[in-house]
């Protein structure tokens, strides 16, 4: 085990693309007067949680968006920018961060 920080996908969410806008939709909340919670992103946002469905490193989402776009951007702004989007994806719960050094992670049931 290498301690190595590795995201994945909340199961309890998934991305819906409507009117050419993506949000991530909790499907366990329960919308009581008939209210919705939605969390707005773009196509890079959804770039990157497709790139979630395996646990993943950020070094890995950031080269596969690297490669992906077409434009001169650099690496490590990319990467940069993907760790901080990961960050806050996390704070909200739509994301799981997994330490594999963790020995019950793989074994865990992650549910919110």
């Amino acid at each position: 085990m290498s301690g190595i920080m590795l995201y994945k996908q909340n199961d309890n969410y998934v991305l819906r693309h409507i009117h050419d806008t993506y949000f991530f939709i909790n499907i366990t909340d329960r919308y009581e007067d008939e209210k919705c919670f939605l969390t707005e992103t773009n196509e890079i946002g959804a770039f990157i949680w497709n790139s979630l469905k395996v646990e993943t490193t950020v070094g890995t989402v950031a080269k596969k968006l690297f490669e992906a776009i077409s434009d001169e951007v650099d690496y490590q702004e990319i990467f940069h920018d993907i760790l901080n989007y990961l960050s806050d994806l996390e704070k909200k719960k739509i994301i799981l961060k997994v330490d594999d050094s963790d020995e019950n992670y793989r074994t865990t049931k992650y549910a919110n």
